[in-house]
């Protein structure tokens, strides 16, 4: 899992957003049908890329933006839903929760989160947004919130 919000033991409310083997990207959320989403994209191993979810709660639609690091559009992919999208009870998590095995295996950079749901034509904006990190070490995360 990339970025997760979920109810201890993954029983209630959640959402996350992570890879599902190396061919998917999906978004869930247990209280809404479909709980999941997918975007479906073979990921190459030691390949950066610019992932990009949106949760669009007015409109109650889920979307997924795959990216290269020459701000190349390869694949995206939207879907509407049912339900009350719900947060779950837990610790928001990057990278996995504490309580389950389902860890990103890999490395993660620039993660941000933003109070509105972005349409594709912020989403150049934010890519060419970078942070610099001083001074490279393992396991260095930055979680940033945008306001947009």
């Amino acid at each position: 899992r990339i970025l997760v919000d979920d109810s201890a033991g993954g029983a209630g409310p959640g959402w996350g957003f992570g890879t599902e083997g190396a061919s998917t990207l999906r978004f869930f959320n247990r209280s809404v049908d479909p709980v999941s989403f997918d975007l479906t994209w073979t990921l190459s191993s030691n390949t950066w890329y610019f992932v990009v979810a949106v949760h669009d709660a007015v409109n109650k639609r889920r979307k997924i933006y795959l990216y290269n690091t020459s701000a190349s559009l390869l694949a995206s992919s939207s879907g509407t839903y049912t339900g009350t999208f719900q947060a779950g009870s837990g610790a928001t998590g990057i990278g996995g929760n504490d309580w389950d095995t389902l860890f990103f295996h890999g490395n993660l950079d620039e993660v941000k989160v933003f109070d509105a749901a972005l349409s594709a034509n912020m989403l150049p904006s934010v890519l060419s947004m970078k942070s610099t990190c001083p001074g490279a070490r393992a396991n260095r995360y930055l979680y940033q919130r945008e306001n947009f």
